[in-house]
């Protein structure tokens, strides 16, 4: 009977749900559509965000975005990926809606320094309530090597999480050389954090401990940086392991 009943119970038992993250996407990757991937969300809160990462979304529906939106309107704590990123700025829903997400932190994951400025700027401006955002900048993140213009400056949008609601901003991987166009596209996008958000309390820049200390020509740049908020404080920490800080 004890047997019995021990088995029944081995056959209850969520195993897919015990899978590591990757594995789950993984599996998620190989359903006939990114709708089925996203009504997975259904199942339990730790599948609510599975298919954001996703490695292959398809989007070939103006139906379909409005139901990913929809699905993330009640999410506070969202992690985007460069593809979801990138696909942000094209959304178009045919009945005009327009969501208003309530996270509340936010981290993007190796954004492309140039091209995707303009899907940030769309994920501040929905993420209305936003209080904390980290951005993960890996070495192997993208960036025009010709620099280009200061995308930042021609983005005059007040968004309302700036105006007073981000308090916390992280930049994980802020280890550029001198000269390199991704540490310049960086320092655009962080001017303009500083520049706008009013009740700012800190912002920390980390890099890999290579053992020289921390960048003393960054430092000086960023702490050269207006702000808007005045209890604004900058942080510079050096880490052997910066994966601690997503």
């Amino acid at each position: 009977m004890g047997s019995k009943r021990l088995k029944m119970e081995e056959e209850k038992q969520d195993r897919i749900s015990d899978l590591p993250d990757s594995l789950i996407q993984h599996i998620l990757s190989f359903l006939p559509s990114t709708k089925q991937a996203i009504q997975t969300g259904v199942l339990s809160k730790r599948w609510q965000k599975q298919w954001t990462e996703v490695p292959v979304l398809i989007f070939n529906s103006d139906g379909l975005i409005k139901d990913i939106l929809q699905q993330l309107q009640h999410v506070k704590e969202l992690k985007f990926g460069s593809l979801f990123i990138s696909i942000l700025p094209n959304m178009k829903v045919g009945d005009g809606f327009s969501p208003l997400l309530n996270i509340k932190y936010l981290t993007l994951d190796s954004p492309h320094l140039v091209k995707h400025h303009s899907g940030i700027s769309y994920v501040l401006r929905i993420s209305h309530v936003l209080e904390k955002l980290i951005i993960n900048v890996p070495p192997y993140c993208k960036a025009n090597p010709k620099g280009g213009n200061n995308y930042w400056l021609r983005d005059a949008t007040v968004f309302d999480c700036l105006e007073s609601h981000l308090k916390t901003i992280k930049i994980v991987g802020f280890d550029f050389p001198e000269g390199d166009a991704r540490r310049q596209h960086m320092l655009y996008l962080v001017q303009f954090l500083l520049k706008n958000a009013r009740v700012l309390e800190k912002m920390v820049v980390i890099v890999k401990d290579d053992g020289t200390g921390f960048p003393l020509e960054v430092s000086h740049e960023l702490l050269s940086l207006p702000r808007c908020s005045q209890n604004a404080i900058i942080e510079f920490v050096c880490s052997k392991e910066i994966g601690n800080f997503l």
